[in-house]
């Protein structure tokens, strides 16, 4: 088809990494969005060490052996500067990491007269999320080449916050909706116990704890299936091992997908959301567990807003934001209250309705495309 558009979506996350596969899932419903609209969709990525290029379903590594964290979020972009002289983009989709030297160079040999380039920033401001040493070297590297790179960019995509002088769009995540539908005949058991889920990459923003402390004044029969890695899971960990009122409530399971994660999805009443994103600075979310939950059908509960989860929806608990701990006995109560009064209100075929209705990502890049054509 000699008229078939190309985009190229790029994202420099490790998808080798058990905790980054909610972000591969983006990538993906961004791409089968993209190819629904009749884009030849690549994507290039970053796996065991190894920068990947795929073209529709073929794989192809661009460079082997990425020795080091610094050099990983420089090796992929290099690779790709080379990738351009094969094929001419007409869309190239970058997903923030951070500017450094060799997204400036590959954004200098994009031929900017056939290629628009959409740079989306997943959090903004994003400084503070980068606080270990080696990524303070490329906060460095950063402010030194923002600007430049910022030359070469279209329109920016974000998600609430962005303050900066170029064109932007804010939009909100969406699901990957051909997951959807396996949910829908799932049934929560009717036991005596309150089961949470709470599934991430754990991250001080993330506040768990909040539900932890929580559950040490909980009167109710309480359970908690926390699953993924992370920055944060040890301070989880120990919170648990030191306290012998919910040593038993609590089961850390690590990064889990596939049967393995439905199985538990299934069985739980309440997912967990985001419950610390104050710490920054950060008001409005989009978290894609949010997202997650809803495609699984489960009702869940977070702290601030979410521009696609009103509070008036029967299936959206909220807490208040701040420090303080869940009060695990009033959010049951408000539960307990919700489904004897609208229990379709919670029933997993009419949450799954909505995010078929709501969170699909072919109509967030619809709203993309109209800004750039």
């Amino acid at each position: 088809m000699p008229n078939q558009k190309h985009i190229l979506i790029i994202y420099p996350v490790d998808f080798n990494q058990e905790a980054n596969l909610g972000i591969k899932a983006k990538m993906e419903g961004q791409g089968e969005a993209f190819a629904e609209l009749g884009y030849v969709v690549s994507q290039a990525f970053i796996r065991n060490k190894k920068c990947i290029f795929k073209i529709e379903n073929k794989e192809s590594v661009l460079s082997f052996n990425i020795s080091s964290k610094l050099a990983k979020y420089q090796s992929l972009y290099t690779a790709l500067t080379n990738k351009l002289t094969i094929i001419t983009y007409d869309l190239v989709y970058i997903r923030h990491l951070v500017h450094t030297r060799s997204l400036l160079s590959f954004l200098k040999a994009v031929d900017k007269s056939k290629t628009k380039i959409i740079y989306e920033f997943p959090t903004y401001p994003y400084y503070s999320e980068w606080y270990k040493w080696w990524q303070r070297l490329l906060l460095i590297e950063d402010s030194l080449v923002r600007s430049r790179c910022e030359i070469f960019i279209d329109l920016i995509i974000h998600f609430g916050g962005y303050d900066g002088n170029l064109k932007a769009k804010e939009i909100t995540n969406g699901v990957l909706l051909k997951t959807v539908e396996i949910f829908k005949n799932q049934v929560v058991p009717n036991n005596n116990t309150f089961r949470l889920v709470a599934v991430g990459r754990w991250e001080y923003w993330h506040g768990l704890e909040r539900i932890l402390y929580g559950m040490m004044d909980c009167t109710e029969n309480i359970a908690l299936d926390i699953i993924g890695h992370g920055p944060k899971l040890g301070f989880y960990k120990k919170i648990v091992a030191t306290n012998n009122n919910i040593k038993n409530k609590v089961v850390f399971h690590g990064p889990l997908h596939g049967k393995l994660l439905e199985r538990i999805m299934a069985n739980a009443n309440l997912g967990v959301g985001t419950l610390g994103l104050h710490r920054k600075d950060v008001m409005m979310d989009s978290s894609l567990k949010h997202r997650m939950y809803c495609a699984f059908g489960l009702p869940f509960v977070f702290a601030g807003e979410d521009a696609n989860f009103n509070i008036d929806l029967p299936f959206i608990f909220r807490v208040p934001v701040g420090e303080s701990k869940v009060n695990l006995d009033s959010l049951i109560g408000e539960y307990t209250n919700k489904k004897a009064h609208n229990p379709n209100g919670l029933a997993k075929n009419n949450i799954i309705t909505y995010a078929t209705k709501n969170l699909s990502w072919k109509s967030r890049i619809i709203e993309i495309l109209r800004e750039v054509d």
